[in-house]
């Protein structure tokens, strides 16, 4: 800035002879001079001290009033220079004293200088505004409205600071370059582009504004919607990519240069301008983020594009729909079909674009159809408009989500509704009714199955389903005993049936149930006709069927059911065929096929043949539920061949191989026929006398007591029947015929079909005789007569008296029953210990196979995890067990193994029991996905949440927890999106309180997780 100078020499009067005045005044001058020089170099604190002596010299002297003016402002000026405590106030002192002369006004820019330079700009301001601009000249004039302008720029004056600079941007002065480029910035603010072009364009002269005025061309260019000049300044900026000038703004640079390109969709060189201005960004303006997220999906770079849409997925607007829309087909192109949908879900519930909300609507509801998420596809595809392009496609996707879904009841419902239903529909309403009842059915609520099945064969255009629902309907039936029902149920079945009907409802099948309904109802020649044709169909189909049940259990059983059907019709021949073929493969219940040849030998006469099955029978089973009776039935051959001795060996062969046989007592009074037979008649009494030992039937305990009686009238002592009678039965004299009266009385009430009669009956024989021979007996036949009447309660205590009674004919019966309805009750305790007992004792596989079931599931409550352990290992390693058994022990092992925290168990046996169509199959893919989340594997434990979301819709506790594992599988994932469309799906479709509250809660951490990762600034 031009200095301004001081003119003329202070001066003093003189007050000594002319020559020393004139010697004082030259010295003086040389002072001021010097002074004066100082000035102007700069050196203020040396032109202070001249000045000193300037006026000390002086003090006597009376000056030139102008000179001692301008002396006592450079002294002013020099100290505010100087930076001296005084300066400030001489300058303000000489300014107040010289007032309102010219020279004051110098004094005034001066000290608005000093406060310009210490930034102190309202300081300065307050002395610039009582300078009149006008009276300096052109140059001075336009560096002192830069200044001026500047305190009103940095008051925030804008309006101001314009005036001051328009009117000095168009002269030339020293501030020239300056002025212009900040009115061009105030111009630029104001909208005014022309003018801001103009300023810029001049004051880009300057080195020093070069680097930055393009940032500012750039935006005005930008703003005017002129994008190919914004892309030609900002050429001479990269020059392709050299960075020869370190520009101001170059990451803004970046980002006009790449909307300039977006906007002229040049996505791919909008890029990397794009993409660099985001990675340098901290805080983005939601509007940049998409398209930097829109340029990178454009050019394909899905995986980047997914992350920078997701950071915009929940503004709530034209954009955020936009983003939501493409954020989805960012995520089919990665093949990730679930984010695809939720984020289509978004779209959809938007209102600003109705073409993307169509669109959205339509694509979230077919991969919701496709991912199973049945009810949410049901409702997407109803909201698509008959006029849609997408509405015929949307309806046959309908018609596939009915039938494939598994939330029944609300597929039906929504069936109902509709007025009228296409051939597809109906077929789609039979299937679904059939579906109902079979998921029903599965879970144990046979009544409930039985009106949907019903309802798929009242509605029924597809006949296979039909026979599959008579098949099932056939099925409960005879499992509830109603044979001749089950019985009508199969022909209906049998009339509609085809060779594509599904293998667990197959001809084979329903002939073995049929075969077993027929022997129910004693029709023999029908039961042999069916179990041949069910054994006929299994043989055709053989190698198809494979290992399993069917070849393992159903089909030996119904060789021995041929045979027993053709038995009952005196039918010999055929039914040792079936016997044969049974005994010839080792098939499971051989044993029964050798004990039954046996018999038709004997029927047949052929008692050699007859011994030897016997023998063969013991040899090869000799713990086989027919041993005891082969091993009575060869002794008794032998009896009837005339060979005693053999018959008698045999028969002590019996009671020292299980003296707790039910046939013990039988065993001793055919030994002491033998010997009375051989005269051994003191042996023949010790055979009889044991009878009474061993719990005897009513009927052997009267042949021992009558045969007694013989031998001790043989022995004329007829008093030692009486004592034997008295003193070993305990009966009193007189007693014994009203005993077996009482006991006789009930017993007839029992098998006329009186059951209130014989509950009636058998409860005053046990109170009149609770010691009695018959009292087992009583309290087993009581039992059975309440069971008949369903009091299984009333039955319990009967069946327990019998077992505690120890050995008897009924006590296996009678722990076996003790034992399931002890279960039933929920006494797992008693049910636990009568099952225990139960395996150790009964050689019946399939009693046992039932009694380790129930010892699984009663050890299981009783929370004993070596008995659930143990028992659900019997159970899965029986080759016997039907695959829902096998289901069931994998099911309570893995729950046992979660109890106990042995997750690698649980895991394992989890992941067997998940392989069923019930609640039980829902739980246990639900723990497969959780334990494998615990485990951090999340990956897996998405893929199989997704799969349990998609197989157990019906199970809605199961998946509302499968909802919310998916969402935390998402957060560990760090995919916030997914996590929030989850809790979404709760709160949307699930409105119990708990679980509302419990979505809240989750949907609120995930809020602040997304705020906390945000870098999306509001629009201004």
């Amino acid at each position: 800035m031009k200095r301004y100078f001081l003119y003329g020499i202070i001066a003093f009067f003189s007050l000594g002879l002319n020559a020393q005045v004139t010697q004082n005044i030259s010295h003086s001058q040389k002072l001021y001079e010097q002074a004066k020089e100082y000035y102007d170099n700069g050196l203020y604190l040396e032109c202070k001290a001249t000045l000193k002596d300037y006026f000390y010299q002086n003090k006597n002297e009376i000056l030139e009033r102008e000179k001692q003016t301008e002396a006592e402002l450079m002294y002013a000026i020099s100290s505010v220079k100087a930076g001296t405590d005084d300066g400030e106030r001489l300058l303000l002192s000489f300014i107040q004293n010289h007032q309102p002369e010219k020279i004051a006004q110098d004094a005034l820019i001066q000290l608005g200088d000093y406060y310009f330079n210490q930034n102190q700009y309202q300081q300065a301001l307050e002395y610039f505004e009582k300078v009149d601009a006008t009276t300096l000249g052109t140059e001075d004039e336009g560096a002192f409205r830069f200044k001026k302008g500047y305190c009103h720029y940095m008051q925030d004056d804008d309006e101001a600071a314009a005036i001051e600079w328009n009117t000095g941007r168009n002269i030339d002065h020293l501030y020239y370059y300056e002025t212009n480029y900040y009115y061009g910035i105030l111009a630029f603010k104001k909208g005014k582009y022309e003018e801001a072009l103009h300023a810029f364009e001049k004051a880009n002269a300057k080195n020093d504004y070069a680097t930055v005025i393009p940032y500012y061309q750039s935006m005005i260019y930008f703003e005017q919607a002129d994008y190919e000049q914004v892309i030609a300044i900002t050429d001479k900026v990269f020059e392709g990519g050299k960075k020869t000038v370190k520009y101001e703004n170059i990451n803004e640079l970046h980002h006009l240069r790449g909307k300039a390109f977006f906007e002229l969709e040049d996505y791919e060189s909008a890029l990397p301008h794009l993409v660099t201005f985001e990675q340098e960004a901290k805080e983005l303006r939601a509007q940049d983020l998409y398209q930097v997220a829109y340029t990178r999906y454009q050019n394909g770079k899905y995986r980047a594009a997914i992350q920078n849409f997701e950071e915009l997925k929940n503004e709530d607007s034209p954009l955020g729909q936009n983003v939501l829309y493409n954020l989805a087909n960012s995520y089919l192109e990665q093949n990730n079909r679930l984010s695809a949908r939720n984020a289509f879900q978004g779209a959809a519930k938007m209102d600003y674009n109705l073409q993307i909300k169509e669109i959205s609507n339509f694509q979230y509801g077919k991969l919701s159809y496709e991912l199973g998420f049945d009810r949410a596809a049901i409702e997407a595809f109803q909201n698509v408009a008959p006029a849609s392009k997408y509405y015929g496609e949307s309806q046959q996707l309908l018609s596939k989500v009915f039938l494939n879904t598994r939330d029944y009841d609300k597929a039906l419902e929504l069936m109902d509704a509709i007025s009228y239903k296409t051939p597809d529909i109906q077929q789609a309403y039979q299937k679904v009714a059939y579906y109902k009842g079979i998921s029903l059915f599965n879970d144990g609520k046979t009544e409930e199955s039985k009106k949907y099945f019903r309802m798929s064969i009242v509605n029924a255009p597809d006949q296979n389903t039909k026979a599959m629902a008579l098949f099932r309907l056939g099925e409960i039936a005879h499992k509830e005993k109603r044979y001749t029902d089950s019985y009508s149920e199969f022909k209906q079945y049998q009339a509609v049936v085809s060779p594509s009907i599904s293998e667990d409802a197959a001809p084979y099948l329903a002939n073995y149930i049929q075969g077993y309904n027929a022997l129910k109802l004693k029709d023999y020649a029908n039961a042999s006709t069916y179990f041949v044709n069910s054994l006929n169909g299994i043989l055709d189909q053989w190698e198809s069927i494979g290992k399993g049940e069917i070849r393992e259990r159903i089909f030996p059983d119904a060789l021995l059911r041929a045979g027993d059907s053709y038995f009952k019709q005196n039918d010999y021949e055929n039914a040792l065929a079936y016997y044969q073929t049974s005994i010839k493969y080792g098939y499971l219940g051989s044993d029964y096929a050798f004990y039954q040849q046996a018999r038709i030998q004997g029927l047949l006469g052929d008692y050699n043949a007859q011994v030897a099955s016997f023998q063969k029978l013991n040899q090869l089973y000799p713990n086989s539920n027919y041993a005891d009776d082969a091993l009575y039935n060869l002794g008794d051959t032998y009896f009837r061949l005339g060979n005693p001795v053999l018959a008698e060996e045999t028969l002590m062969t019996l009671i020292q191989k299980n003296n707790n046989s039910n046939l013990i007592s039988k065993t001793y009074l055919l030994l002491g026929l033998i010997n009375f037979n051989n005269n051994q008649k003191a042996k023949a009494q010790q055979y009889y006398e044991a009878v009474f030992k061993a719990s005897p039937s009513e009927d052997d305990y009267s042949s021992a007591l009558k045969a007694l009686e013989e031998i001790y009238l043989d022995n004329n002592n007829p008093e030692g029947f009486i004592d034997f009678k008295k003193n070993e039965l305990g009966i009193q004299i007189n007693e014994e015929d009203k005993e077996i009266l009482l006991f006789q009385s009930a017993e007839n009430q029992y098998e006329s079909g009186n059951i209130e009669g014989a509950i009636i009956g058998y409860g005053k024989y046990i109170s009149k005789y609770p010691n009695g021979r018959f009292v087992s007996q009583a309290h087993y036949y009581r039992g059975e007569s309440h069971v008949i009447q369903k009091e299984y309660e009333k039955a319990f205590p009967d069946y327990e008296q019998v077992v505690a009674g120890g050995n008897s004919p009924y006590y296996l019966n009678a722990l076996y029953k003790a034992a399931t309805i002890a279960f039933n009750i929920d006494q797992y305790q008693k049910a636990n210990l009568y099952y225990k007992t139960l395996i150790g004792l009964t050689n019946d596989e399939n009693q046992k196979l039932e009694a380790n079931m129930g010892l699984l599931i009663s050890s299981y409550a009783l929370d004993d995890a070596e008995g659930t352990y143990s028992a659900a290992d019997y159970v899965v390693n029986n080759t016997t067990a039907t695959e829902a058994q096998k289901l069931k022990a994998h099911f309570l092992k893995a729950k046992m193994a979660l109890v106990k925290e042995d997750k690698n168990t649980a895991l394992t046996h989890f992941a067997f029991s998940s392989n069923q169509n019930n609640e039980e199959g829902a739980e246990s893919k639900y723990h497969v996905a959780y334990l494998l989340y615990e485990m951090g594997d999340y990956a897996s434990a998405k893929e199989k949440v997704m799969y349990h979301l998609k197989s157990s819709k019906t199970y809605t506790a199961w998946v509302v927890n499968g909802l919310f594992l998916l969402s935390d599988i998402a957060l560990a994932q760090e995919d916030l999106f997914s996590a929030r469309a989850a809790i979404e799906t709760i709160l949307e479709n699930y409105s119990d309180v708990q679980t509302q509250q419990m979505a809240e809660d989750k949907l609120a951490i995930i809020k602040t997780k997304e705020a906390e990762s945000s870098r999306i600034v509001p629009e201004e």
